[in-house]
């Protein structure tokens, strides 16, 4: 122990060369040299006496501050955090967008380039199924069918003067005959009046052919015109003012108006993450925003994919669509109405909710 302290003494430069070789000690307030008071046995006794509580080991660091009772304690929570969370949470899928649609809806479109001559039924009129609705006619079209018109009457017209002249000459050569064979007519007179009557019997003949040519022109004209006549393919309602295209010229394919049935069901878009939750018959609860204080039920009726074309700055999302009919509802329902459904659905847990939500 005094040549440890005679070391540290020396070592810790209390103890200095001067120039001759010797030491210098310089000792403090007391007279004593400060290093050699305090690294005294005492003093290194008392050191390792609280060594242990200034550099605790591992299993004591753990032991007095509890580490390890609460990571148990955590790995518990997580455990039953999960198991919490993959319990059945949502029994139903819920859509607050749902939109009332006729049962059967089409856009009638024009079926040849023309005018729209007549328009026969406004916004809103309720017609049955092959009633005429308006009529598209081009100016040529109809000029042509003036111009066989025209035609046939005049070949009726000429027709019937000639059947009259056939007739007068058909009888002249009766009478010539007769005369003949009494020996009274000369032989010019005679054939004179058998050559006009054949003469007019041609006539005649020409002119009949020529007239059924005509009047199959015309029937052929009639038949295309009708071409342009837009009929109701189902018992509906117009939605749409037809009255707008009145007059108006149009090109084929182009719309004209829409027509739908009475009836009418739900329609919404199913994510494609609840597809597998939902099927057909599936129980639904419907409020109608026009009438929130009241709850109506129906089913599914069908589900079918949906496709539609959107602009490459939307993002695209997978979607399923669902037609809902209701069992009781208001007459006052009308389309284009909007409604919140609730459908009975399998039932999906809080993470698979949370993990469908961002992915």
């Amino acid at each position: 122990m005094d040549q440890i302290k005679k070391q540290v003494s020396n070592g810790n430069g209390n103890g200095h060369k001067n120039g001759n070789g010797h030491h210098d000690n310089h000792q403090n307030g007391n007279g004593h040299n400060g290093h050699s008071t305090l690294l005294t046995e005492d003093r290194f006794a008392y050191l390792e006496s609280i060594k242990p509580r200034l550099f605790p080991s591992k299993e004591e660091v753990i032991e007095k501050t509890g580490i390890r009772r609460n990571l148990l304690l955590f790995i518990l929570f997580f455990v039953a955090a999960i198991n919490i969370f993959s319990l059945p949470l949502s029994s139903s899928v819920t859509d607050r967008n749902a939109l009332v649609v006729p049962i059967q809806r089409t856009d009638l479109t024009s079926p040849k380039d023309g005018f729209v001559k007549k328009v026969f039924f406004q916004e809103g009129d309720q017609v049955k199924k092959g009633t005429p609705l308006l009529k598209v006619m081009s100016s040529q079209d109809e000029k042509a069918l003036q111009e066989s018109k025209l035609e046939v009457l005049s070949l009726e017209k000429e027709l019937s003067q000639v059947w009259l002249e056939s007739q007068v000459w058909t009888l002249r050569l009766d009478e010539a005959i007769r005369l003949k064979k009494l020996g009274s007519i000369k032989p010019y007179t005679f054939q004179e009046a058998l050559l006009r009557n054949e003469a007019s019997q041609r006539k005649a003949e020409s002119l009949i052919f020529k007239l059924e040519a005509a009047r199959q022109k015309e029937h052929f004209l009639r038949q295309y015109l009708k071409e342009g006549d837009i009929k109701a393919p189902f018992d509906g309602l117009i939605i749409s003012d037809a009255k707008l295209k009145e007059k108006a010229f149009v090109k084929q394919g182009e719309y004209l108006l829409t027509l739908a049935t009475r009836k009418s069901q739900i329609e919404f878009l199913l994510r494609e993450a609840d597809y597998s939750r939902i099927s057909i018959g599936a129980k639904a609860r419907i409020k109608f925003y026009a009438f929130p204080s009241d709850t109506y039920e129906g089913h599914v009726i069908r589900i079918k994919p949906f496709a539609e074309l959107l602009p490459k700055s939307v993002a695209v999302k997978h979607m399923i669509k669902v037609l809902i009919r209701w069992d009781q509802a208001p007459r006052q329902i009308q389309n284009s109405m909007g409604a919140k459904i609730s459908i009975e659905a399998k039932p999906k847990s809080v993470l698979g909710r949370v993990y469908h939500e961002i992915f």
